[in-house]
């Protein structure tokens, strides 16, 4: 059995080779117990014998001691991992070792799913926060092409994403603008600068302008190759 502490009880989330939860049976303490959580524990009693340390229902199946581990995550107690069996002689101090490895390796698996599940949650909430921000947000590739759109962008703008997805950055402005704005973005990538607060002027989908001022930030690979630019525009109509 595998318990994971959620709040002030441990909730059952592995079982194999039984489908009854241990610690719902009648006898035992209450799941939201701390001993679980801080101390190793072993009961035996054999099948014969009835001291109350093995509930009947397990003792049924067989079984003759238990053991539980704490999980622990860094400096926290997560849950606790409890094995039973029928051998009443079960765990000698190397199998209470051999269990206590398997339960480091468990807290380490489960350390590491937390870590996935937040950055996962941070990386949803960062996405959310790109597509919803009150600003346009572009990626743009070295080749001046648009890889990314926010919702906003594309609502200011009045295009549909997928038809701003490839265009070149500067057919998004004046047609005047676009070699300047051209020569900036190349002058940009290959200096690997950025814009700060540039003023400019762009081209609506309906053909009306939008006053925007520019700022951007380059994205590099692990090599410090520049692979895209973050371009920020601010409505300042």
């Amino acid at each position: 059995w595998i318990y994971m502490h959620d709040g002030e009880r441990l909730v059952l989330t592995c079982v194999k080779g039984t489908t009854i939860d241990v610690l719902a049976l009648e006898g035992n303490e209450t799941p939201s117990s701390t001993a679980w959580l801080h101390q190793p524990r072993v009961e035996r009693e054999r099948v014969d014998e009835h001291t109350g340390h093995i509930h009947p229902e397990l003792k049924r199946l067989g079984i003759q001691f238990w053991a539980s581990i704490p999980l622990r995550s860094k400096d926290a107690a997560v849950g606790t991992v409890i094995v039973a069996g029928g051998d009443f002689e079960m765990f000698t101090s190397k199998q209470a070792e051999l269990m206590e490895a398997f339960g480091n390796q468990i807290s380490v698996a489960i350390s590491n799913a937390q870590l996935f599940e937040r950055l996962k949650q941070s990386e949803e909430r960062y996405a959310d926060l790109f597509e919803h921000a009150p600003d346009i947000y572009l990626r743009v590739n070295p080749e001046h092409v648009i890889a990314g759109c926010n919702s906003t962008g594309a609502d200011m703008l009045g295009f549909p994403r997928e038809k701003l997805l490839g265009r070149k950055f500067e057919e998004l402005f004046l047609e005047g603008r676009r070699p300047a704005i051209a020569e900036t973005l190349t002058r940009m990538f290959s200096e690997q600068g950025g814009l700060k607060d540039v003023e400019e002027q762009f081209l609506m989908n309906d053909g009306g302008t939008l006053f925007v001022n520019l700022n951007s930030s380059l994205l590099v690979d692990d090599q410090g190759r520049t692979i895209s630019a973050r371009i920020g525009a601010r409505d300042i109509s």
